[in-house]
């Protein structure tokens, strides 16, 4: 069963544009207005009703490409028609535009002789907007009328279930013709689904505007606004640990190596619960420190001095000179000189030494109690 929404009928003369809605009712003007024209995208995955992030904003996580998920490609290929793999990774063909036979002796409208296969094929083509815009112009271009007013004499109320019938009509050079539903159903390539569920959404009887789609928005799943805020508050009450490693070139920050996001979770529920607040879950607050923030968490690593990298570089490049390996045979036996120095003067014991290493960072005292580390590091 074809489950497409629908679309409206352009005139054959008239070259639409994707952001171009047309509408065949008396008040189709306002109605337009009132509907979006860029398509939405639904996020498939995401759990938590997040604010979009300024694209050129540095964060941990890889910046999520949506509109590349396989979801979302399969979506926009299924609006437009065209031929794309299903969930159950089967090829689902692309739409083509069907053709009744017999129209021409069988039809009391005589469809195809005041509509020519040029203009079907036109309209077929321009079928092709997003889910909404699709049932408001099919709304619009459909009739929903009482059975009874348009019941054949030989059949009464007693014999016929129906309710209500549908009108299809199309909008060819600015007459509105009366189509059958053959016709009507396979110029679009759609089912009669679409049709009733245009007319099942509608908000009112008089203007005929389906609902939007509700599909994926989940408010539930919505975190306060207070809330997430409080998450980002917690998260920046850390100190930050400066590295020497990338400290003029880089945009990361980082945190003690002692930290992971779950202690830090454990943090900041014993502090909301003193305060009397509401929490976000441990999942939430991950997601908050992933994609708010471009934190880590230090590793202290040995490096290199400038000369030793530039040297180990050259090398890789094949672009070591004879000079620059002179110069670095040269610093090696100086480092080389002082290591043993400063091994004797540890060796005697008669002499005490200091021994400081100006860029090293220090870290303050470690404690997993929550007070003591509040008290340490916030204070």
């Amino acid at each position: 069963m074809d489950f497409d929404s629908d679309d409206s009928l352009l005139d054959a003369d008239y070259v639409p544009s994707e952001k171009e809605l047309h509408s065949d009712i008396d008040n189709s003007e306002n109605t337009a207005e009132e509907v979006t024209t860029s398509k939405e995208k639904n996020d498939c995955c995401n759990l938590h009703d997040t604010n979009q992030r300024d694209s050129s904003k540095k964060v941990r996580n890889r910046q999520r490409g949506v509109a590349e998920w396989k979801c979302n490609v399969r979506k926009r290929r299924h609006e437009k028609g065209e031929e794309y793999i299903s969930v159950r990774n089967k090829l689902v063909p692309a739409k083509r535009l069907k053709t009744t036979k017999n129209c021409v002796s069988n039809c009391k409208f005589k469809c195809q002789t005041v509509i020519s296969a040029e203009e079907r094929e036109q309209i077929f083509k321009s079928y092709t907007l997003s889910t909404d815009e699709k049932r408001l112009l099919l709304a619009s271009t459909t009739t929903k009328v009482d059975a009874d007013k348009r019941r054949r004499a030989r059949r009464t109320r007693e014999s016929s279930r129906r309710k209500y019938i549908y009108l299809y009509f199309f909008d060819i050079k600015g007459n509105r013709i009366e189509v059958r539903r053959q016709i009507f159903c396979g110029t679009l390539s759609i089912s009669q689904k679409p049709v009733y569920t245009a007319h099942k959404n509608s908000n009112d009887a008089i203007t005929i505007i389906p609902k939007k789609s509700r599909q994926g928005k989940h408010v539930k799943h919505k975190i306060s606004e207070a809330d997430r805020q409080n998450g980002k508050n917690h998260i920046n009450s850390f100190p930050r640990i400066s590295s020497h490693y990338c400290r003029s070139t880089s945009d990361r920050e980082y945190l003690e190596s002692g930290l992971n996001v779950t202690k830090m979770h454990d943090l900041y529920v014993t502090k909301m619960q003193e305060l009397g607040q509401d929490t976000v879950t441990q999942l939430a607050y991950r997601h908050i420190f992933l994609n708010e923030f471009n934190l880590h968490f230090f590793k202290p690593k040995k490096d290199r001095c400038g000369l030793c990298e530039e040297v180990q570089l050259l090398k890789n490049e094949a672009k070591l000179s004879d000079e620059k390996q002179a110069s670095y045979e040269s610093h090696f036996l100086e480092k080389t000189i002082m290591r043993e120095e400063r091994q004797k003067d540890r060796a005697d014991n008669h002499k005490a030494v200091l021994y400081f290493y100006l860029q090293n960072v220090l870290q303050c005292t470690k404690a997993e109690i929550g007070q003591f580390y509040y008290k340490t590091k916030c204070s």
